[in-house]
C-alpha cells in the first residue's frame, strides 16, 4: 500500500510570504479507493490518491497483463447528403512503430529528404493509417474485388468523391491509438467537472 501522502503547494498572501519567504507545503489526506480495477486503478494510482491494497494490486496486474485488443465500430455515410448510405467500419489502434514507418514512407526518398524537397504526404499517411487500422471491411478483399493489387489503391478509388472520409477514419484510428486529449486529464480537476 502507498503510505506516502501527496503534498500540495498553497498560495499564501504576499505579506505572509514576505515574512516567511518559504512556500507552504501541507499534507493532503485522500480517501482510499475501494474496488477500483484495471485502467481505472492505474489512473487512481497516478492521481496520487491513497489506494487500498486491492486497488494497488489491480493497477499492477493491469499494467503487467497482456492488453486485450481494442476495437471500435462506427458507421460512415458513403452516400450523399440526400441519399445516405451508412456502412459499419471497425477499427483498431495502430502502434507507434507502424506509425513511424508510415510517416517515413510518406516523406519521399532519402535523397529528397536530404535536399529538403517536399514534406510528409498527409493524404498518403491517412490512407496507410486506414489500411493498417481497419478491421472490417476487409480492405484486401475489397481491393481484390475492384481488380487492384493494393488496398491503398482501392481506398483512393472508392473515396475519390469523398476523400475527407479517409481523414476522418484515420482520425478515429489515431484517437483509439491514444492520440487525443480524451485519454488524458488533469488530476486536480477530477470531480470539479
Amino acid at each position: 500500500m502507498i503510505d506516502r501522502l501527496p503534498q500540495i503547494r498553497l498560495s499564501i498572501p504576499e505579506d505572509v510570504a514576505e515574512e516567511t519567504n518559504n512556500p507552504v507545503t501541507v499534507p493532503l489526506t485522500l480517501e482510499p479507493d475501494a474496488g477500483v480495477v484495471g485502467p481505472d486503478a492505474v489512473r487512481a494510482a497516478a492521481s496520487g490518491r491513497k489506494l487500498t491494497t486491492e486497488t494497488e494490486n489491480a493497477a499492477v496486474e493491469w499494467f503487467l497483463d497482456d492488453q486485450e485488443p481494442l476495437e471500435r465500430t462506427f458507421e460512415i455515410n458513403v452516400g450523399t447528403e440526400d441519399e445516405k448510405k451508412w456502412i459499419p467500419w471497425t477499427i483498431r489502434p495502430v502502434d507507434l512503430d507502424v506509425l513511424r514507418r508510415i510517416r517515413q514512407a510518406s516523406s519521399g526518398n532519402r535523397a529528397a529528404r536530404r535536399a529538403g524537397a517536399g514534406g510528409v504526404d498527409e493524404v498518403q499517411v491517412n490512407v496507410q493509417i486506414v489500411v493498417y487500422g481497419t478491421v472490417t471491411p476487409n480492405l484486401k478483399e475489397m481491393a481484390k474485388r475492384r481488380g487492384v493489387a493494393a488496398p491503398e489503391e482501392a481506398l483512393r478509388m472508392r473515396f475519390a468523391l469523398k476523400p475527407g472520409l479517409l481523414g476522418q477514419i484515420a482520425g478515429e484510428i489515431l484517437s483509439l491509438s491514444g492520440y487525443d486529449d480524451e485519454d488524458l486529464r488533469d488530476p486536480t480537476t477530477v470531480g470539479n467537472s
